[in-house]
């Protein structure tokens, strides 16, 4: 309706006006319609929580609204998120004093140099084997705030990772993260479970505050908690030569009892995989007030992972 209404006022003023200014107003009324297209999906509401029940339950794809309508209609794929200088940005307030920028090169302490942009559009399978530290923004992170959602294909944010970053952040081996991690009481009135996490940037402080704070949510949210399924591990990821972020001890998984993973229950070769989620979005948002995002985000979903990324959460508590 709103585009026969603009094609028709067009044609009225286009046989009043010279072809120039006819040009000109098309050009505003079409810029208006868009605005007031976007405008409206913005007053959409997002779903509200649902509490899962005893079954798995399954969600439709839905698109997130971290990159607004056209993002989300042209987005995929590529390298970063589209605004290098805020990225940039996010990047250094999320760890503050690790790196500083020369130009395309962010430069450690250490030495250490690591390529922001290395000029390579890519396909979503390249941005998860070979990602430069631009294309962690590539997709944007939808909280828990914006209600049940299903990511569409190949949306996973927070998913692509530059390994050259992260182990110029925490450490290149297994004894170098070791040396700064530290084992703290998990949800503590529930059992006697730990979970040893890195001491940098403060992820097992920030940690423990999440787990006083899952104490304090109803005894329904409790079986989700206890027993965790881990922190710090070296590791890759299943499936790929990857380092996982369990390996810099950055990420926990909760209960792997009411957990979902994309590799478990993924449909046929080629298959779209159906998006499955038990995790209660209220325990969600207490991890990601405290920077750390969550797998249940991501189209290949992993429901029980939980990992500090601060850049993506750029409200979160630092």
């Amino acid at each position: 309706m709103l585009v026969r209404r603009i094609a028709h006022r067009f044609t009225e003023i286009s046989s009043s006006i010279a072809m120039p200014r006819a040009v000109g107003v098309a050009c505003l009324v079409v810029g208006l319609g868009t605005g007031f297209l976007g405008g409206a999906l913005a007053q959409v509401p997002p779903r509200k929580p649902v509490a899962p029940n005893a079954a798995t339950s399954v969600v439709r794809p839905q698109a997130p609204s971290g990159g607004g309508f056209l993002g989300s209609l042209f987005g995929g794929g590529g390298g970063g998120g589209g605004d290098a200088a805020g990225n940039k940005q996010r990047l250094l307030d999320a760890y503050p004093g690790a790196f500083r920028f020369e130009g395309n090169v962010l430069v450690f302490p250490s030495g250490e140099r690591v390529v922001w942009d290395d000029g390579r559009r890519k396909s979503p399978a390249e941005l998860l084997t070979d990602a430069d530290v631009e294309d962690m923004f590539a997709y944007p992170y939808p909280s828990a705030r914006e209600g049940e959602m299903a990511p569409p294909r190949d949306h996973d944010p927070g998913r692509i990772r530059s390994q050259e970053f992260f182990t110029a952040l925490y450490g290149g081996s297994e004894g170098a993260v070791r040396r700064n991690v530290r084992t703290i009481r998990w949800v503590p009135s529930l059992g006697n479970a730990g979970l040893t996490v890195t001491t940098r940037f403060g992820i097992d402080d920030k940690l423990e505050k999440v787990s006083a704070e899952l104490e304090r949510l109803p005894k329904r949210f409790h079986k989700y908690l206890t027993p965790p399924g881990g922190g710090f591990l070296w590791r890759t990821i299943a499936g790929t030569r990857r380092l996982s972020v369990h390996s810099f001890g950055a990420a926990v998984d909760i209960n792997t009892r009411f957990t979902n993973y994309w590799r478990w229950d993924k449909a046929a070769a080629g298959g779209v995989i159906p998006y499955r989620n038990q995790i209660p979005l209220e325990i969600v948002e207490v991890f990601e007030r405290y920077c750390f995002i969550w797998g249940g985000r991501w189209y290949h979903y992993d429901t029980m992972h939980f990992e500090y990324r601060p850049e993506l959460l750029p409200a979160c508590r630092r």
